[in-house]
């Protein structure tokens, strides 16, 4: 494991020194939280990783789905508070431009290099 990487890890990266460090930030905190125990054995990360354990849908997977839920109740308000389309459409660019200056300053504007690795492994 590459002491100190948080990134996505898997074969294709630095010449393969960080393959083990699979799942990133989520990877991380579920082995600390939950133990290598509790995590799923067989990802479908794994021919890309080519490593252990990795949940997709652990602690911090919980977290953005929780995230998605309350974004979809807020366009639910919108969609019941307000009549006027035009009323709607301000507030969801809103929160449109809201949420992607947020996921700007995580990600640091990069893919993989920023303070959240965008490395989510989607259904």
């Amino acid at each position: 494991m590459n002491i100190g990487y948080l990134g996505p890890g898997g074969l294709h990266r630095n010449n393969s020194i960080s393959k083990q460090c699979v799942g990133g930030t989520t990877g991380y905190v579920d082995r600390l939280i939950f133990g290598q125990h509790h995590i799923h054995n067989r990802p479908t990360s794994k021919a890309v990783y080519d490593s252990g354990p990795f949940d997709p849908e652990g602690l911090l997977g919980v977290l953005t789905s929780l995230l998605q839920i309350w974004l979809g109740v807020q366009a639910g308000l919108i969609l019941l508070t307000y009549r006027s389309s035009s009323a709607r459409v301000y507030r969801f660019l809103t929160w449109s431009a809201f949420c992607g200056i947020v996921g700007l300053l995580l990600c640091g504007g990069f893919k993989n290099e920023g303070w959240i690795p965008v490395n989510k492994n989607l259904w």
